[in-house]
């Protein structure tokens, strides 16, 4: 049998409103991925502006349509299907892409099986902490229906049926497809020989508004195909599933979907009910989405890719990473820490323990953890503990860094845990963006080791805040040997903020930076032993020296701002006041000069707070300066 090449017979689909710089990113995600030389059509669904053709300048063979007025997802989809010239279509969200497989063996499957319509593809959202199984057995799953944003369609079976119903709009359309699929004769199978990554964001949708579409639509598409039989029951469950749901969101946005369906049934077209052989055949097969194994917020087992075939999965490198570990006097949390670096599913590693002067029993139990995973005999694993005299956090891991021989490094501090495939998924990561620094998101737990519904860890926005901002913690990158050539040491001059600081350098130090929502280590709370902590003037004292020290770093960059501007005088006023509640009216007096100098203060300000004899006044007018700086922000944004 002729394997059919994905140049000759796939045309990639794209549909996408007001979202030019994710269409952005997902093209060159699908170019990186070698779909270069594929058709692709790209339909602007009336957005504001109109999308630049020049986005499908790496697509020789692209085509971009536009609606002039948004007429929604289902009617953007059934337009690239009138003007696609190929057998099939991959179809994928402006936010979705390949990252794993061979979609010529996923074409071979409709060659194999005349009667598959749809080919539904295994999918991954880490922003949502999930991951779609892998069946292992080499059988295709029949499915009851697809998700749009990873899928192949047959596209003489999908003007057969007519294409998506455009009076369901933006959801629930691919599942009254699918149903009119069914009633053909025709199936939906799965297959994980593709994986698409799918890189939704909770963040900007309207939860409430996709409730009541997705309940209203049911009750329309019930209302057309349920058999008469079986229509009560399908509505009493329906019902139900809204009060469920109205119960535990606090919100009637399902309830109302279910009564304005109702009410409103005459914007479905005519009833057209299916038999009831062919019903209680739909709905014995599993939707795509039952095929994701991990519930939100969970972490991706080894298990589930581990098992894969190095055709399905991209291999992953073999890459040495170096882990640089700084400890001082905790030898109950320094080998919770090694263990969870030991767990991870990558492989080769070498841990670098600098012990920075402990004074306890954390020598012992390093040489014991040593001795022990030098037993094992893995050449794979190697532990080395370093000695040095109290110096700090940063000048540890300076001392690690120097004597790291790794590809990439991977710094970690004694009380924090990394998860089994934090690096290794950074790693995949890198491969996948060409990024030299990979970094995911922290949840924080408490001193016992209890998780907290805090995380660590932003999104880079591409403006002045990722200047300012605090991206990443310092568990949470994964950075190559060239950007650390570029970020330079950790700063030993600093006695707090270090981490802030070394930031910054990295995120202005130029190169691709790639972002993972999901989450990939736990952060230990600050706490009284860690290594950078200290108290009162000294810490005040630490503060204002990051600060300047970030702030000259801009200044040599020529990244100083208005926006900035505002917010490093708002941190060093805070720390002006802090001196002036210790007292120490000689580093007050001397901050402000230097406010002075560096013109961060309005005209007049200066001589009025030197001179205020009252603290607690200057307490409520810096207070006051703050909020009014605040609402100006706000104007602005």
């Amino acid at each position: 049998m002729r394997t059919m090449r994905t140049t000759d017979g796939l045309t990639i689909s794209i549909a996408s409103k007001d979202r030019p710089d994710v269409v952005e990113a997902t093209l060159r995600k699908l170019h990186d991925f070698g779909l270069e030389g594929c058709p692709l059509i790209l339909c602007d669904d009336g957005s504001t502006p109109a999308l630049d053709p020049a986005a499908l300048r790496l697509f020789p063979r692209g085509r971009l349509l536009r609606n002039e007025i948004a007429q929604g997802q289902a009617y953007a989809r059934n337009r690239i299907a009138e003007e696609c010239a190929t057998p099939f279509l991959l179809q994928l969200d402006d936010d979705s892409y390949p990252v794993f497989g061979s979609l010529s063996e996923a074409l071979s499957i409709f060659e194999a099986n005349d009667e598959c319509a749809a080919l539904a593809l295994a999918l991954e959202e880490p922003s949502r902490g999930r991951l779609s199984g892998r069946r292992g057995d080499g059988q295709n799953l029949a499915l009851r229906a697809f998700v749009g944003c990873g899928c192949i369609l047959r596209l003489t079976d999908f003007r057969k049926v007519g294409g998506y119903a455009i009076w369901l709009g933006a959801t629930c359309e691919e599942d009254e497809f699918c149903m009119r699929l069914h009633c053909l004769g025709k199936s939906v199978l799965y297959t994980d020989l593709v994986r698409v990554r799918h890189d939704v964001t909770d963040a900007a949708r309207d939860v409430d508004a996709i409730c009541y579409r997705s309940y209203r639509n049911w009750s329309w598409i019930w209302l057309r195909t349920s058999p008469c039989a079986i229509l009560p029951l399908q509505f009493c469950g329906l019902w139900m599933r809204a009060v469920v749901q109205t119960f535990r969101t606090k919100n009637f946005a399902a309830l109302r979907g279910c009564r304005d369906g109702l009410l409103s049934p005459l914007h479905s077209p005519r009833r057209k009910p299916i038999t009831v052989a062919k019903y209680l055949k739909y709905r014995s097969r599993p939707h795509h989405l039952n095929m994701f194994e991990n519930a939100i917020n969970e972490t991706v087992t080894d298990d589930s890719v581990s098992g894969c075939d190095s055709n399905i999965v991209a291999p992953e490198t073999r890459d040495l990473v170096s882990v640089i570990v700084p400890v001082f006097n905790r030898p109950e949390k320094v080998a919770a820490c090694l263990n969870s670096v030991h767990a991870q599913s990558h492989r080769p590693i070498e841990v670098i323990v600098v012990d920075d002067g402990s004074t306890d029993e954390t020598p012992l139990v390093l040489e014991e953890l040593r001795r022990v995973w030098a037993e094992e005999g893995s050449p794979d694993f190697q532990v080395r503990v370093i000695r040095q005299s109290n110096a700090g956090a940063p000048a540890a891991r300076n001392r690690g860094l120097r004597e790291a021989s790794g590809q990439w490094i991977q710094f970690l501090d004694s009380d924090d845990l990394l998860l089994p495939r934090k690096i290794s998924n950074g790693l995949l990561e890198a491969n996948r963006s060409n990024a030299e620094i990979v970094y995911c998101r922290a949840q924080f737990m408490d001193r016992s080791g209890g998780l907290l519904d805090r995380f660590w860890g932003r999104q880079l926005s591409g403006d002045w805040r990722d200047c300012f901002e605090f991206s990443w913690q310092t568990m949470c990158a994964l950075y190559s040997r060239e950007a650390l050539e570029r970020i330079g040491f950790w700063n030993e001059g600093l006695i707090i903020s270090q981490d802030w600081e070394f930031c910054i350098r990295a995120v202005i130090s130029g190169g691709v930076i790639a972002y993972q929502a999901e989450v990939g280590a736990m952060y230990m709370s600050e706490g009284a032993d860690r290594i950078g902590s200290s108290f009162n003037r000294e810490k005040h004292c630490g503060r204002e020296l990051a600060l300047w020290t970030v702030y000259e770093h801009l200044e040599q960059r020529r990244l100083i701002c208005r926006n900035l501007r505002r917010r490093f005088r708002s941190r060093l006023l805070h720390i002006w006041i802090s001196y002036r509640a210790l007292g120490d009216t000689a580093f007050a007096a001397n901050l402000l000069k230097r406010l002075a100098i560096e013109r961060l203060l309005p005209p007049g300000l200066e001589w009025f707070l030197i001179r205020m004899p009252c603290r607690w006044l200057a307490g409520r007018i810096v207070a006051a300066f703050d909020r009014f700086q605040a609402s100006s922000r706000s104007r602005a944004g």
